[in-house]
């Protein structure tokens, strides 16, 4: 991937607002179904 040669600050800082999102998408299809 393209983002491997992203430092890994960079690289840990995005999967954590990756994790926060998808948190936020699960608690929402939690509500709709």
């Amino acid at each position: 991937m393209l983002m491997s040669s992203v430092s890994p600050e960079v690289n840990s800082c995005r999967s954590w607002l990756s994790l926060r999102s998808s948190a936020r998408l699960n608690k929402a299809k939690d509500r709709l179904w």
